[in-house]
């Protein structure tokens, strides 16, 4: 792809370019791994904060809030970002990185003020008033500036992550976490401000990450902008907009058929176990996912291709459900000690969540033949038909089954994503994966969950939750091991890798 400007190499100035060797590559992989354990950090620090200052209801609120804002940030911005990471790579030169910045950060509060605002002003008008109060125009303003500075600061993420400064990546979501508790502690430990306090906390954080990262992009690259790479970006991103409002639609389906069916109270317990299994599967799949495209297509045209890819497949599900039934076992014990007595029973819900997630991570795999043959544009039908799926069952087992209808209905939801996906994408290409092995690993972690929640029940909580997991980490591992599903030489030969120290 052509630059979308075709002054760039007027410029002199040279772009520092990418790290060449496997050791500096591992250096960052490392560094932004440790990234995603402070995003871990973030979510685990904040429950207590949230937990023992907001009812299950109003946590349920901010959590359903904070998720709008997503989805509003994806169908706004996700396609802005992703062509911001695609352009900078069109030119070398100094000049042609500066204007695609300054662009991008300008562009994102055109997109804010003259396009968001007054949809979601329009929207609102005809919506009837949310539990915590109208959506005015002022409320909408805010949002409205929410989206333009939570974008400016995932752009200015972005920008460290195209220059290769890994470090000042991990440093700018370290201050951001430190932004976060303290803001939002003051606001609902110290003035008891409640859920508008958690809401204008989370604002805060925002303005004063988004401004700074605005200051700085800006300054380093000029206030300019250029009308035709903005329309290029504009015009990248458009695709990506049905896939994102589908992809809400799905996920937070069950939050939404709790309100419809005045299951307020229970709301946050469904947000709670929610994170719980999002949080700890996110930390494995972000580094996973980030492995297999390159590994992937690498891979894809040599004799044993097929082979290698189903072999990383099956080592990717053996850690994540690995990954879950560490979260399972462990959950009673981490809610007892993060939350309030209010959230104690999402601890039930944390297994089922738990098998959700997984089915979800592993879609975002199975997709491959899609991605090998071209064919993206068959993924917004795809989560078209899934969002009917996940609203058809919520209707039908919500209004009778609650709380516990909904996780269910997420669940199977997730199961028929990846059926749906893996059917489609196989037929394009298709990876082999082990069924003997792939059969071994889900008996294996069926036995150890079944028979350490049995353990769980004699002994006492602390105690108990410890040798469980410590039990059924063991039992799991010497499974996978013995079936050569992953064993020790291997772990230690792709850990070397990683790090830079062994040629693959």
């Amino acid at each position: 792809m052509e630059p979308v400007t075709t002054d760039t190499d007027r410029y002199a100035t040279p772009d520092p370019r990418p790290p060449k060797t496997d050791r500096h590559l591992g250096r960052h992989t490392v560094t932004y791994v440790a990234g995603s354990g402070i995003a871990l950090l973030s979510g685990i620090i904040m429950l207590p904060i949230y937990t023992h200052a907001l009812t299950p209801q109003d946590y349920g609120l901010l959590e359903t809030s904070l998720r709008f804002v997503a989805i509003c940030m994806s169908v706004a911005f996700l396609g802005l970002r992703q062509g911001y990471l695609r352009f900078y790579f069109d030119s070398t030169v100094e000049g042609w990185h500066k204007t695609l910045t300054s662009t991008s950060v300008i562009g994102v509060s055109v997109i804010s003020f003259a396009i968001m605002f007054p949809i979601i002003a329009f929207v609102a008008h005809f919506t009837k008033p949310l539990p915590y109060g109208h959506f005015t125009l002022l409320t909408s303003f805010l949002l409205a500036l929410w989206l333009a500075f939570e974008a400016t600061y995932l752009l200015g993420l972005s920008f460290l992550q195209v220059r290769f400064k890994s470090t000042q990546f991990v440093a700018a979501q370290g201050a951001r976490l430190l932004l976060m508790l303290g803001i939002n502690y003051t606001l609902l430990n110290v003035f008891h401000f409640g859920l508008s306090g958690a809401l204008a906390g989370n604002l805060a954080v925002s303005l004063l990450s988004g401004g700074v990262t605005a200051i700085s992009l800006l300054g380093w690259a000029g206030i300019k902008i250029s009308t035709p790479t903005l329309g290029g970006l504009v015009k990248f991103g458009i695709p990506y907009i049905p896939t994102a409002v589908f992809g809400y639609v799905i996920s937070n389906a069950d939050r939404l058929s709790l309100i419809h069916f005045d299951y307020l109270a229970t709301l946050g317990l469904l947000s709670l176990a929610s994170k719980l299994g999002d949080m700890a599967l996110s930390i494995l799949a972000t580094p996973i996912e980030n492995i297999w495209m390159p590994y992937a297509f690498s891979v894809l045209n040599e004799p044993k291709g097929a082979e290698m890819i189903g072999t990383l497949f099956t080592r990717y599900v053996a850690f994540s459900i690995l990954v879950a039934l560490v979260v399972s076992l462990g959950a009673p014990l981490a809610i007892t000690v993060l939350t309030a007595g209010s959230f104690h029973d999402a601890s039930e819900l944390v297994p089922l969540v738990a098998i959700g997630c997984i089915f979800t991570n592993v879609s975002c795999l199975a997709d491959l033949g899609i991605l090998v043959k071209k064919r993206t544009i068959l993924k917004p039908p795809i989560y078209a038909v899934i969002a009917a799926i996940a609203v058809s069952l919520q209707l039908l087992l919500t209004p009778k089954n609650g709380l516990v209808g909904a996780v269910l209905g997420t669940t199977l939801t997730a199961i028929c994503q990846f059926l749906i996906i893996s059917i489609v994408a196989g037929r394009l290409y298709r990876f082999k994966v082990n069924t003997k092995q792939m059969l071994v690993i889900v008996v294996s972690a069926g036995i150890a969950f079944l028979g350490c929640r049995w353990f769980m029940e004699l002994v006492p909580l602390v105690p108990g939750s410890i040798l469980a997991i410590v039990a059924a980490v063991a039992f799991y591992v010497a499974v996978m091991h013995f079936s050569r599903v992953f064993t020790y030489p291997q772990l230690k030969s792709q850990l070397l890798q990683l790090l830079g120290r062994e040629t693959a």
